[in-house]
């Protein structure tokens, strides 16, 4: 956040102060790595030889001390340690014997009553923090007889580093005030005239002057960057004299245009118009058609039950009166009964296949009529669909394979889902099959993860790789003379990728049949488009 906020500061600045900044900060920062370079040298150089110095002092003092540790004189011996009093910084000298058992204590000076004991522990313990240190050994005849220990406050080498301190800001400081002085400077000759060009630029933004001219100050990178605005200033003017010559030829085109594209509107509406009256004149047919062979197919079951009917009704008028005249056998009960049980049966019969074939086309002709959506199983709808198309197979050598999953359901339009699959339907058997070819058309459903896909095949004719791409197109059929309107694929194509939000497509073999790849979406996946009613 505050990175951010540094670096927002610094973009707002002017170029008068980035270069100031810039300037100042390089210059602190150089001087101040070298002032801190010079400072750690000169500690080290210090203590290397602060440390060399208390070395040499402690084996001068240890050889001075060879008598004293050889007579057993401890008075000689501290006598000799007072001499430290010359080091103003030595906190605590002691001299060690008997070195082989781990040292004693033989003499000691200790310049400050805080000074630590003279101790074994202390001779083993190593250097600590704010403290040097001095060993040598006592020897005789390269006979080991103690050890001095001299410890040396560091508080002399911390002075020194002070004064090297101040030192180093004083010339930080004048470093600085020549850093100033050489930005300002700087500024005069670098910002100036970037200055003037910026001032330059927004009098031009302001006024839309493009006549003025950026003041010219040298022939640097900053001269020849101001001479190319300026160039580029002339090449605007005149382009913008150019342009407003343009526009004054262009008012006239674009009144012209704008005419006749009203026009080309109109055009555009009215045939939409056009199309939209062709595309429901077509799905009415088809359900007229649907409605016709329908009808054809329910007279067969019910003139059967007519039939049965009448013949029961006339065998029953014929017991009453055998019944009235006193002439009823039992054989002929039982003949009677036998006439009504069969009657009865193909009554039943055929008004059950008739009430089959008026519900499948009562609730196909309800859903494309009425085009509400509900969620309903693909199989058992799919197959009340092919059952209401049965008139028009009928006649045909065609028979339809379904494949789909017993448990598959969507939410969706039933009645353009029907549409859809009648269509495709009625288009195989009109371009797929000649009359009386036998073949045979593949539904397959399968589930996923958005809807269904579904894959409808033929194994008719196919379809020429020249019209291929133009079977969605409207109005176009290679079958006109046959009964082909050129709207049935184009209907299933706007009803799959418009309404219904999915995807369509075709391949084919010409004398293998084509084959039509579908997705469409569960509306619980996608929100499908509204489907426009007409009265």
């Amino acid at each position: 956040m505050l990175d951010s906020r540094l670096s927002a500061w610094v973009q707002n600045l002017s170029i008068r102060y980035k270069l100031q900044l810039a300037i100042l900060g390089t210059s602190s920062i150089a001087i101040l790595l070298a002032g801190l370079a010079i400072a750690a040298l000169q500690w080290r150089s210090a203590s290397q030889s602060t440390q060399s110095d208390l070395t040499t002092l402690a084996q001068v003092m240890a050889a001075n001390s060879t008598a004293a540790i050889s007579f057993n004189d401890v008075l000689a011996a501290e006598e000799n340690l007072r001499a430290l009093r010359a080091r103003p910084n030595v906190i605590l000298a002691c001299l060690f014997t008997d070195a082989a058992e781990g040292g004693r204590a033989f003499a000691e000076y200790r310049a400050r009553a805080s000074a630590p004991d003279c101790s074994a522990s202390l001779l083993a313990a190593g250097q600590r923090s704010g403290e040097l240190r001095g060993q040598a050994l006592v020897q005789h005849d390269q006979e080991t007889l103690g050890e001095l220990l001299i410890i040396e406050s560091d508080a002399a080498l911390w002075a020194a580093l002070r004064d090297n301190a101040l030192a180093l800001v004083v010339i930080l400081l004048g470093c600085l005030l020549v850093a100033l002085l050489l930005s300002s400077l700087m500024q005069r000759l670098i910002a100036r005239p970037i200055l003037a060009l910026a001032d330059t630029a927004a009098r031009i933004s302001d006024s839309k002057d493009f006549s003025l001219r950026a003041p010219e100050f040298g022939e640097d990178e900053i001269g020849a960057l101001i001479r190319t605005v300026n160039t580029m200033l002339a090449q605007i003017e005149r382009a913008e004299r150019q342009l407003r010559e343009l526009n004054a030829n262009l008012e006239a085109q674009v009144s012209e245009r704008n005419l006749a594209n009203k026009r080309l509107r109109e055009t555009l509406d009215q045939l939409r118009q056009t199309q939209d009256q062709l595309v429901q004149t077509e799905k009415m047919a088809s359900l007229g058609g649907l409605v016709a062979g329908v009808a054809h197919e329910i007279n067969t079951p019910v003139g059967i039950g007519v039939t049965a009917a009448s013949t029961l009704c006339a065998r029953t008028q014929d017991l009453r009166r055998e019944y009235q005249e006193d002439r009823l056998t039992a054989k002929g009960l039982q003949r009677f009964l036998d006439l009504a049980e069969q009657s009865t049966n193909i009554i039943l019969g055929n008004l059950e296949r008739a009430a089959n074939l008026i519900q499948s086309f009562k609730q196909v002709a309800v859903d494309q009529s009425s085009l509400d959506h509900r969620c309903f199983s693909v199989r058992e709808y799919t197959e009340e669909i092919l059952l209401s198309l049965k008139p028009k197979l009928k006649h045909s050598a065609v028979n339809i394979h379904l494949e789909c999953p017993a448990d598959l359901r969507i939410e969706s339009y039933p009645g353009l889902f029907s549409q859809i699959l009648t269509n495709l339907v009625m288009n195989s058997l009109i371009h797929g099959y000649d009359d009386g070819q036998a073949g045979t058309i593949r539904v397959q459903f399968e589930p996923t993860d958005e809807g269904l896909r579904l894959t409808y095949s033929d194994d008719g004719h196919g379809i020429p790789p020249n019209v291929l791409d133009k079977v969605f197109e409207p109005f176009f059929t290679t079958r006109r003379s046959a009964g082909g309107s050129g709207l049935g694929l184009h209907i299933v194509y706007n009803l799959i990728t418009q309404q219904l939000g999915g995807q369509i497509s075709v391949e084919s073999t010409p004398g293998k049949g084509a084959t039509f790849h579908i997705e469409i979406k569960s509306m619980t996946h996608a929100k499908l488009a509204p489907i426009a009613r007409t009265g």
